[in-house]
């Protein structure tokens, strides 16, 4: 589950990065938009990933 959401956020911040350089108007937007769920996913994982699961 943590390796599919850090390939997700990954996948998602480099859609970002490449929407930011597109033609249309609403492409910042959208392009810092993806930026932004990514990142917070990656901090997501990183948070989680440090609490030991009882069993």
């Amino acid at each position: 589950m943590k390796r599919t959401l850090g390939i997700i956020a990954a996948i998602l911040i480099v859609l970002g990065f490449g929407t930011i350089h597109g033609s249309y108007s609403n492409a910042e937007i959208i392009g810092g938009s993806l930026i932004g769920m990514g990142s917070l996913y990656l901090l997501f994982v990183l948070y989680t990933s440090g609490k030991k699961e009882d069993q």
